[in-house]
């Protein structure tokens, strides 16, 4: 009897830790890089590719925290000499549904700079304009894991005015 009872709880002890493990696996570190289209909802602004780099930190298989920065390429402003840039760097709380096949949502502050460069001002000497605005920031996608790659489909709420759809892949936990 005793011997069963210690042989129990040997097993009750491996399936514990079984889980306790399988439970570690979906947390811990990511990367991750996307590229894609940022919108500019700016009368004479045109649309730009943009790259964005993430790194974040699973709690489990449903809850991380990421940081994200995002560079766009230059923009043309119309009837302007000149182009145009956004930068953004970003914390969010992301949240997804559990499965190899999920969806995902992100909530968080961002902060954006535009920096707009005008190769002829004319008599006015202020030709370079740089801007800061900081903000909450939305975004929601889907995406499929594999072993410890992802890729996602997304989109973001930059602000008002700016939105970024991207594909992009991550890599961890």
């Amino acid at each position: 009897m005793k011997r069963s009872i210690a042989m129990l709880a040997i097993a009750a002890t491996g399936f514990a830790s079984t889980n306790l493990i399988a439970e570690e696996s979906n947390s811990g570190p990511y990367i991750g890089v996307k590229t894609g289209t940022m919108s500019v909802d700016v009368s004479g602004f045109d649309s730009v590719s943009a790259t964005a780099f993430t790194l974040g930190a699973s709690f489990n298989e449903n809850s991380s925290i990421e940081l994200e920065f995002a560079n766009s390429s230059s923009g043309d402003i119309d009837g302007l000499t000149g182009d145009f840039t956004i930068k953004t760097a970003a914390v969010y709380y992301a949240f997804r549904s559990s499965g190899p096949a999920y969806v995902k949502g992100r909530i968080g502050f961002l902060q954006e700079t535009v920096d707009i460069n005008i190769e002829s001002c004319g008599y006015y000497s202020l030709c370079d304009l740089s801007g800061d605005e900081t903000g909450l920031s939305i975004g929601f996608g889907g995406g499929f894991k594999v072993g410890f790659a992802s890729i996602e489909l997304d989109y973001t709420l930059v602000e008002e005015d700016v939105s970024f759809i991207a594909l992009g892949i991550k890599l961890g936990y």
